[in-house]
Formats: C-alpha cells, structure tokens, sequence
C-alpha cells in the first residue's frame, strides 16, 4: 500500500455465500462480524499507520496525517439476515458501503450469477435501500441482477455505486454494467468504479477458467497476458457516456480473484495505473478525480442526503 501510494481503503466484508447457502441463521453475520473483528484488532496494533474512517471528513484527515484511512464495505447483503436492526449495528461498526448481494441470490434481492427469485429486489429489500438513505450507507450495486439495479435506482434518493463492475459493450458479462445502466447511474450522481479482473475486462479472456477447477485462495496469482490499458479502455468509456464525475478507476478486487491484468499484480504497482491515464492524456485534475475524489465525492453526497432525511422526518 505505502508503494502504491494507497491512502485509503475499503476492506471489504465478506461472508461467503457458503455461509447463506448452509441455511444456518446467523452464520453469514457471524462471519462478517469476525472479519470486522480481525480488521479491528489489526488498526489497533498499528496506529502509527492506520486508523479508521467513519466520514469524508475523517478520511481527508486521517491523509493529511501521513496515515491510511481504513473504512469498510460490507460485500453481500445475506449478512444482515433479513434485520434492519442488524444494518444499523453493521453501520455503527463502520460499514459505509453495503453490497446488495454478492454471487447468490437471497431472501430480499437478486444477484447477476445465481437463480432469479425475487423480481429483482423484494419489498423488504426496498426497505432496505430506503433505510440506508436514511442512515447514510452507500448503496453498491455490483453484483445485483439488471432488474435489482432498476429497482435501486427507482427507490435510491442518495447517490450510489457501483464499487467493482465495468462496461458490458466492451466485456458481455452479467456482472458489468449496460450502457443504460451506465446512463441512470449518472443521472442519479453516482459513480461506476472499474474492476481489474481480466475477464471482466478482456473480451478475449472466456469464462472457461471458473470451470477450470481452480480455487479463489490456492490458485497461484495469473498475472495475464491481459495488457493494463484495458482498464483505462472501460475508465475511457465510462467518461464518454458518463463524465468524468461518474467514474472511478480502483474497484481492483485484489482478494477477488487471482486473474489480474499484466504489471498489476497488487497495490504496489498501482503507479502504473496513473502512467496510463497520463498516456491518454488525462489531467492531473481528472487523475485526482478517478483515482478516488469521485468516490470520496459519493461519501460527502450520501452523508448529506442522510442529514436531509434526517431533518424531513424530524428524526
């Protein structure tokens, strides 16, 4: 991270499906629960290098005291167990981003890789987003089925994002986004941040490697033939149909998958991201924007919709 030049960072929560899937209540909370607690303890020993972010304000801070802002997002939304009470708790242990779902579909929402079972989401599920307006959690909706997404945006009063997810007219992938997609999400002020994987990247790269028998944690890490400049292909598209406002260039999922482009195997060749936005001309000013002003943006915004719902309902 220090290589990189990494500042600040969502870690991410991440109870694997296997835990919704095993249909024993409590489990996938459970499992985001420790992983909170392990993050925890790891800001605690270091201080000196890391603290926690709570607010754009804290992370602007935290920065400019030479430290890593440490903030979390909770990647599936199996985890709250079908509990509002359980989101508040999530959001008061620092979670600002929640996943509506991950590779499963559950109870209120659907994902773009598993079984259709709710139309998209649910009405709790529509609860859910309205309550994370009101709370001030950022709605991330990578993952989720083309019809959840529609259904976010027509509930959504806060802006939200797509934290890993790119463009399906470049890659055709259920988990990227369609240009119209694209489109609403500009339209209600959020930002579609790029993901790294290579095939959601290369359109060369073919599918047949999930099926390959190949494990997320014990596959040696492929640093493919995929060159670093697709990324800033899917970034140069977005900013074409989008704006610059409306895109972000780290939604990496380092820990996501082992398939990650050539000279981009981890944090610390990040650098080499910049020198490609610098090759095709982007300015500094527009640099600062897609390597996270727009998603620190996005935080102010929602933060501000929260006090404004906040102030209507007298609450």
């Amino acid at each position: 991270m220090s290589e990189g030049g990494l500042d600040a960072e969502f870690f991410s929560i991440w109870p694997d499906c296997s835990f919704y899937e095993s249909g024993v209540p409590g489990q996938s909370r459970q499992r985001a629960l420790d992983m909170i607690e392990v993050l925890q303890e790891s800001v605690h020993q270091h201080p000196d290098i890391i603290e926690f972010a709570y607010t754009s304000r804290d992370i602007e801070r935290i920065i400019t005291e030479g430290k890593l802002a440490a903030l979390m997002g909770l990647e599936g939304g199996h985890a709250i167990e079908n509990d509002l009470e359980n989101l508040h708790n999530f959001y008061e242990l620092g979670i600002r981003y929640m996943t509506l779902t991950h590779s499963c579909s559950h109870n209120w929402a659907d994902s773009s890789t598993d079984n259709l079972i709710n139309g998209g989401l649910s009405e709790f599920g529509r609860e859910v987003v309205r309550e994370m307006n009101r709370i001030g959690m950022i709605v991330d909706v990578s993952h989720v089925s083309d019809q959840t997404f529609w259904d976010v945006i027509e509930i959504s009063d806060a802006p939200i994002i797509a934290s890993h997810s790119n463009c399906r007219a470049l890659k055709d992938s259920p988990r990227n986004m369609t240009d119209d997609m694209i489109s609403a999400v500009t339209a209600n002020g959020g930002v579609v941040v790029v993901n790294f994987m290579t095939y959601y990247l290369d359109p060369k790269i073919e599918i047949w490697k999930l099926a390959s028998g190949w494990h997320w944690f014990t596959h040696p890490r492929d640093r493919d033939t995929t060159p670093i400049s697709l990324i800033i292909d899917h970034i140069d598209y977005i900013v074409e149909l989008a704006g610059i406002d409306h895109v972000g260039g780290l939604g990496s999922d380092f820990d996501g998958s082992p398939f990650l482009p050539k000279d981009l195997k981890d944090t610390s060749d990040l650098p080499n991201l910049t020198v490609e936005l610098v090759r095709r001309g982007y300015s500094d000013e527009d640099i600062r924007k897609i390597l996270g002003g727009n998603v620190l943006r996005i935080i102010a915004d929602v933060e501000s919709v929260a006090v404004q719902l906040s102030n209507d309902t007298g609450t």
